[in-house]
């Protein structure tokens, strides 16, 4: 157990030591949100050069909006995976088949202390917070994490990564940036985070409780009013506003009748 972890502590040391203009981060601090759009024969990946702490402060601010927005037209590596695949919408959520995409992010020094590490992602249709933090132990959120992390930094010299900011690429399955299928299925058969092109996601930040404890289950916090979405041209991030129940609706409506009601009784008085 600890050779593994004395591993990802060097992996991540790695990181910590590439040039500057290498855009994909996975570091203590200021770790990007990058999309993965893959499926058994090769992945794209766009850096959106939003970190962590960004994501989780808009997210957390109940302010609705759009958080993110950005387009993969015309950008590296897109036109090669689409050119291929005349069907962006043949995948299937939570599943192992066709297209898929994710937005990911792992922040954490690679230390031992669990507790400071962290992946804020989307997940399938039918995965929730309730459902991670009952199946996925701090162990394999460890392990997890370390290998859909590596997937990615894999492809940082590849495409424009390296030449841009907020650069994409693009990796056919067999080279060393390629993150298809392993890369979805994060975690176990609960906890799978790809979904078909064009459906809506949840927003999860997951978290390990215990500093030493690799038995002890993750925590999982979904960000309710947040709505994640990739049609195929452009990934965005937004914060609705929650939707009144109909309870409040019919409270509303009973008000307004009384307060119509006290009016019209003053003019007749």
């Amino acid at each position: 157990m600890k050779l593994k972890h004395i591993a990802a502590v060097a992996a991540l040391a790695a990181v910590a030591s590439a040039p500057a203009f290498a855009t994909i981060k996975a570091v203590s601090v200021g770790s990007e949100l990058f999309l993965v759009v893959g499926d058994n024969n090769g992945s794209y990946v766009l850096d959106t050069g939003v970190t962590f702490q960004q994501m989780m402060t808009l997210a957390g601010s109940g302010t609705p909006g759009t958080l993110l927005s950005q387009s993969v037209v015309g950008t590296s590596g897109w036109s090669t995976f689409v050119s291929t695949r005349p069907d962006l919408f043949n995948g299937a959520s939570n599943s192992v088949n066709g297209i898929r995409w994710s937005l990911f992010v792992y922040e954490g020094n690679g230390g031992f202390d669990l507790t400071t590490k962290h992946v804020l992602t989307t997940v399938g249709t039918g995965v929730s917070a309730a459902s991670i933090s009952s199946s996925l132990n701090a162990n394999s959120f460890d392990g997890s994490f370390g290998a859909s992390t590596g997937l990615i930094l894999n492809a940082n010299g590849t495409g424009t990564h390296r030449t841009q900011l907020n650069g994409s690429s693009y990796n056919a399955v067999g080279t060393a940036g390629y993150a298809g299928d392993r890369f979805f299925n994060w975690g176990s058969a609960f906890t799978k985070i790809g979904n078909k092109v064009g459906v809506d996601s949840a927003l999860v930040h997951v978290n390990p409780t215990d500093p030493e404890d690799y038995d002890v289950y993750v925590g999982a916090q979904a960000f309710e009013n947040v709505k994640v979405s990739f049609d195929g041209q452009t990934i965005a991030v937004t914060n609705v506003s929650a939707v009144p129940e109909p309870e409040t609706y019919a409270l509303m409506l009973a008000g307004l009748v009384a307060v119509a009601f006290m009016a019209r009784r003053r003019r007749d008085i």
